[in-house]
This record gives C-alpha cells, structure tokens and sequence, in this order.
C-alpha cells in the first residue's frame, strides 16, 4: 500500500514538474548567439498586431518581434553588449541574416516600443524594423 501511494506521489509531482515546465514560455525558446554561424535563421511570428509609427502611418507586422540591423564593423563586444540588453527586457535571439549583419529579436508585446526606443540610440545599430512576415515556420538555411 505504501508503494502505491509512493508511485501516486511521484507521478503526480512529475506531472506538475513537467506542466510547469512547458507552461515556462521561454524554456523552450531556440535562441542563437548572432553571426556565430554562416546560416540564414528566421523564426516567423505567429501572431500580428497593428502598430502606427512616428509619422502617423498603421503597419500589420509581429507582436512579439524586431528586426536590428547592424552598421558594418560591429565589434564582438558590441555584440555582446547587444545580447545582454536584449536579456536584460527578457528578450531572445531566434533568426539572423549574417550576410546582410540583421538579428531577429523575440520580446513580450509589451515590451516592443521600450526596447524599440532604447536600440534607436545605440550608435552601432543602423535601423530598428517591425517584423511583417506572419507564419508559422522557422527557416534555416547555410550560406553557400
């Protein structure tokens, strides 16, 4: 009787574990160190929302992603910087263009136009774009 109970108590502890576990949103987030490799990564979002920019226009584009393009010569420490900032809003990396120096950026919606604001006066940022590509997939390819 005790071995039942035990076992009883230890698939119901599993169970909450592992529930907890994927309810975590970011514990199963692929995230990527930028320009580590030679691969095209992009994540599509999966959700839209509608946003007016500076000049009064209203864009479609992702709820929970940015896209940063780098300026040429951006130092490694400049990236490491840049990964830390991002962590720091509870951000994550999931796609880049290496050829063209382009980081996707994951974030809660809410917190798109804060970190928005912050990359616009990083100098070795060149330009800050909502993402307006909305599916489902992740597309990886090797630069050849």
């Amino acid at each position: 009787m005790k071995n039942k109970i035990l076992i009883i108590i230890i698939i119901t502890f599993l169970i909450v574990f592992v529930f907890a576990l994927y309810s975590y949103k970011n514990i199963f987030t692929k995230e990527i160190y930028p320009f580590e490799t030679d691969k095209i990564i992009l994540k599509n979002p999966k959700e839209s929302s509608s946003f007016t920019l500076e000049n009064g226009f209203h864009i479609e584009a992702a709820s929970d992603q940015l896209l940063v393009y780098f300026r040429e010569g951006v130092s490694d420490e400049e990236i490491k910087d840049f990964v830390n900032l991002i962590h720091d809003h509870n951000g994550y990396i999931v796609g880049q263009i290496p050829e063209s120096k382009v980081i996707q950026i994951e974030i809660e919606p809410d917190e798109i136009l804060n970190l928005k604001k912050e990359l616009e006066n990083i100098s070795y940022i060149k330009l800050i774009a909502y993402n307006r590509i909305v599916g489902e997939d992740i597309f990886e390819r090797d630069m050849d």
